[in-house]
């Protein structure tokens, strides 16, 4: 079913507050009645000319629970929103990244393959989401896939419209926090060194700090491991590619110097050089040589065949794990902003408690009024910090979810990828073995009988020839 078949109920619910929201409190997870068990993309197009040239991607998904069809079309910058989307909406979540592809050139043969490029690496990222236990209900992921371009549209306005605020939000804390820096007073109650808006703060204490502490070794531990792993594998497909040519050149060179010997042998650079000269011996060795030369081309065929697999199976798995190790330290920083706000509440939250106890011990006229603002202050507040340690335990909870599953999938794929590897040699060897056997009969063939070897002489029999001089 396309999006122009959806009923007048299908299309209320996708847009329900832009983002098909389903939810009865307002402490529930935000959650899309939607999941989708395929998505696919189709081959991109591009539209416009000069600087107003842009490609979109076809994007069909199906829905698991109606089987439903759909089909979209979005920008490069569509798939980037959805990315920072599920960051916003699912704070701590090990969302995995969409690799970064340097900009595309209008009119450049490069412009093509970067698009080619780039859609393998948007498919990726789709097929991980679509599956990924904490992002696959996610309302962005449902009106990325199913909204109209109008009600999709209106979600990145409001969503823009929100990250602005936010922005203002973290400025207006920042400004707080700088004033507050010249009272120094007031810092000694609220215990804020600096701006909590540079995540510099001292962060109050959680109870599952130093779960946290050990999940942030293993990032980094992992990310410096994978790096090197990465590395070697990049070392063993630039020797295979070096493998080939230099195959390919010692082939090359094994061609000359058989077309060479066959001139000096009066048969000409363009003479046929497979046949037998006269019964010379020494004419087997043109024959032998090109066939060698012709068997190490095959060899350089097998060896950079053998690069490119290597390249995709081994390689580029190794790079989408180094990937995940800067997912899982992104999740990270998520649900550290989410211990900075609450620490920025909680101190905005004393802060007003004190200012309540000076204004109730004031004596000065309109303190009823003063009090009751004051009290309106701090009821404020204390709502305020009610939600942002209710944010920071779910984004807690959330990476604590992730991260057994994030150690699992590390592990599964670095056996994986050193299985794939292992079976590339061995269908490598096992198809190679032979002309390497093939080319050495060849050789030995060709190699002329050795000469008959003189009897030694015995050394009883052995003449002095000085002395015999020396005599006479």
């Amino acid at each position: 079913m396309s999006n122009d078949e959806w009923d007048e109920q299908d299309a209320d619910t996708v847009v329900m507050d832009d983002l098909g929201v389903a939810g009865d409190s307002d402490d529930a997870e935000e959650r899309s009645i939607f999941s989708f068990h395929s998505v696919t993309m189709m081959s991109p197009t591009t539209h416009g000319e000069g600087m107003n040239r842009y490609t979109t991607y076809a994007v069909s998904a199906i829905d698991s629970a109606t089987s439903n069809f759909s089909t979209v079309h979005r920008r490069y910058s569509d798939f980037q929103w959805l990315y920072g989307r599920l960051q916003v909406e699912r704070p701590g979540a090990i969302v995995p990244l969409i690799p970064h592809t340097r900009a595309i050139s209008v009119g450049s043969r490069v412009a093509a393959e970067l698009v080619s490029t780039r859609r393998g690496h948007l498919v990726r990222f789709m097929e991980r989401i679509i599956v990924h236990p904490e992002c696959a209900d996610a309302p962005a992921l449902t009106v990325f896939l199913r909204g109209t371009d109008e009600s999709f549209g209106a979600a990145r306005k409001k969503t823009a419209v929100e990250d602005e605020s936010d922005k203002a939000d973290l400025h207006e804390k920042s400004v707080q926090a700088k004033a507050s820096a010249s009272m120094q007073h007031m810092m000694a109650k609220v215990k804020v060194k600096i701006s909590t808006a540079t995540g510099a703060a001292k962060l109050d204490d959680i109870s599952d700090d130093e779960d946290f502490e050990a999940i942030v070794k293993y990032q980094h531990d992992l990310a410096t491991r994978v790096k090197k792993l990465t590395a070697d594998a990049m070392t063993l497909v630039r020797g295979s590619k070096e493998r080939s040519k230099a195959l390919k050149e010692l082939s090359d060179t094994l061609a000359g110097l058989g077309r060479g010997e066959g001139a000096d042998l009066g048969r000409g650079e363009s003479a046929d050089l497979g046949g037998d000269v006269g019964g010379d011996p020494d004419a087997a060795f043109i024959p032998a040589v090109m066939d060698v030369s012709a068997t190490l081309v095959s060899l350089h065929c097998a060896s950079d065949a053998l690069a490119i697999v290597e390249e995709a199976e081994f390689h580029e798995p190794l790079k989408e794990l180094a990937d995940d190790t800067t997912s899982l330290a992104v999740a990270l920083e998520k649900r550290r902003e989410k211990q900075v706000a609450f620490t920025a509440r909680r101190a905005m939250q004393q802060t007003k408690r004190n200012a309540l106890t000076r204004t109730a011990a004031d004596p000065k006229s309109k303190m009823e009024e003063r009090v009751a603002r004051a009290q309106a202050e701090l009821t404020t507040s204390d709502k305020r910090a009610e939600v942002a340690g209710k944010d920071l335990d779910a984004a807690s909870r959330r990476m604590l979810r992730e991260v057994p599953r994030f150690r699992a999938e590390v592990r599964e794929k670095v056996l994986g990828v050193v299985a794939a590897y292992t079976r590339l040699q061995i269908g490598y060897g096992g198809n190679a073995g032979p002309q390497w056997v093939s080319m050495l009969q060849v050789l030995e063939g060709a190699r002329p009988a050795a000469p008959p070897q003189a009897p030694p002489v015995p050394a009883e029999a052995s003449v002095d020839t000085d002395s015999t001089e020396l005599e006479g």
